[in-house]
Formats: structure tokens, sequence, C-alpha cells
């Protein structure tokens, strides 16, 4: 009977066949000399993960954005852009229709310190049939 491969082997190959993304922080030159570590987490714009100083705007480790909300320049894009992409990346990938991917992506970049005073005023001058309500309403006696 041949033996059963580990879970180790099976961890092995993935981190030589690079299918873990952020594999690079594992790796003893990156561990000595920091080359590569990202400092922010997450991009305050969008969300999206950023392991690598390459994830961020201009690959600069300062910048709190990723790639795909920065110019070349590291610049964060204009809102009314980054609304329009991600409400049509929503509407593919998600399979709804505007309307519901429009209140989907308001309550997303609700959480996202770079737009959230934008949204709630977007929020505000949108009628109140298509906003998303933040409470429950009150149970009247």
């Amino acid at each position: 009977m041949p033996p059963t491969p580990t879970v180790t082997a099976a961890w092995d190959v993935r981190v030589k066949l690079r299918l873990i993304p952020d594999i690079r922080i594992f790796t003893p030159e990156v561990g000595r000399s920091g080359v590569g570590l990202s400092l922010a987490s997450r991009c305050e714009s969008c969300g999206m993960p950023m392991p690598t100083n390459e994830d961020h705007g201009a690959h600069n480790p300062d910048n709190p954005y990723c790639i795909h909300c920065t110019d070349l320049d590291g610049k964060l894009l204009p809102f009314e852009k980054k609304f329009d992409e991600l409400v049509a990346s929503t509407m593919e990938t998600r399979w709804m229709s505007r309307e519901e991917a429009e209140r989907s992506v308001r309550e997303q970049l609700l959480q996202m310190p770079a737009w959230r005073s934008k949204v709630e005023k977007l929020m505000a001058k949108t009628p109140a049939a298509t906003q998303t309500p933040t409470q429950t309403p009150s149970a009247q006696s």
C-alpha cells in the first residue's frame, strides 16, 4: 500500500507552487530584509488586502490605498469612478440588478474611511425607498 500524503507534504507543495498568495512573507530572505512586506493590511478605499508593497498605490507602503484605487502617482481616484467600477463589478460577479448592486456598494463603501462622508451625502440625496435601513423600526406600543 503506498504511503498516504501528510498535511505537511501538501503544504510544501502549495508553498513550492506559490498557491499561497502571501507566501513571500514566510520566506527566509524576506523575513531577514523586510523587503516586500506591507504595513497596512487593507485598502482604506475598497478594503482589498495589501500583503505586499506592490499592492499599495505607486508601490509605496505608506500609501493607504491599493493599486486599483489610485492613479500611477498613487493619488486616490475620484469617488464617482470607483463607485461606477464597483457597481459594474458587483453586477457582473454577483448577478445583481443595478439597484441591488448600488445598494450593496453603498453599504460596503460606508465602512471605508476614504468614502464614508461621500456615501453619507449620496445616501442623503437618494430616495428613501432605495436606501438600506441601518436600524429596524421600533415596535409601537
